[in-house]
């Protein structure tokens, strides 16, 4: 293939800005997926789902807790006028039933103080898991918050870099002529299309040259564009 020193130089130019757009490209979409974002956007949905279960909880023992009191201030009542009648009863019977009744009272009144005092722990420990859980969200929303900025930032840098790399590389293929942009291009469907001549090494596929090959490839001249034996990429000397 004949090739100018300088067009062999061209061809060089367009496979490093294709390699450069290839990673600016890969570094975008992997930037657009954003899965350094998905993940903190799943931790926020978990933490959303445990701070409202907790809150659940924290509001059903408060109706809990409302019941219980509502029913030691019916005992509380009942104690009441219980103590009144007892105070003012002279009949043995009734002063007996009476005081079983006061019994079973004072009996169930122990028990729901002994349930209020338990409910109120709990619903303390569910208070805390809820401020907790309302506190992780924050500060994984402001994470969240913080790259997104970032995520835009970046965004915006490496669109404007692939703009211009693609625009260079558009001017870089406009000035090769048109059967050398096509056999490059016919290589570079099938690999690395083109490498410099690194001492013995093919610099597309890192296989050195036999001695015959070298000295076949050296002794070119410097318009023919040799063909590595192994990758069959451009050499450029």
């Amino acid at each position: 293939m004949k090739a100018t020193p300088g067009q062999q130089q061209v061809l060089l130019k367009i496979n490093e800005l294709e390699n450069v757009l290839l990673r600016s490209k890969k570094a975008l979409t992997e930037l657009e997926s954003g899965s350094a974002l998905r993940e903190l956007q799943d931790e926020l949905r978990s933490s959303s789902e445990l701070m409202l279960a907790a809150q659940a909880r924290y509001e059903n023992l408060e109706v809990d807790i409302a019941r219980v009191l509502t029913d030691l201030e019916l005992v509380d009542s009942r104690i009441s006028r219980d103590l009144d009648r007892l105070s003012t009863s002279t009949v043995p019977k009734d002063i007996a039933g009476v005081q079983s009744e006061l019994a079973a009272l004072e009996s169930r009144k122990s028990l729901l103080e002994t349930s209020e005092l338990e409910l109120l722990e709990t619903r303390d420990a569910a208070g805390f898991e809820v401020a907790e859980s309302k506190k992780l969200r924050a500060e994984l929303s402001d994470k969240i918050s913080a790259i997104e900025a970032s995520i835009a930032v970046e965004l915006g840098k490496l669109q404007s870099t692939v703009s211009s790399l693609q625009e260079q590389l558009r001017i870089t293929k406009a000035s090769a002529p048109a059967e050398l942009l096509e056999a490059y291009e016919r290589k570079a469907s099938r690999g690395v299309p083109i490498g410099r001549l690194d001492e013995r090494d093919c610099g597309a596929c890192r296989i050195a040259l036999t001695s015959a090959v070298f000295s076949e490839v050296t002794g070119a001249s410097a318009d023919e564009l040799p063909t590595c034996p192994n990758c069959e990429a451009f050499l450029v000397r």
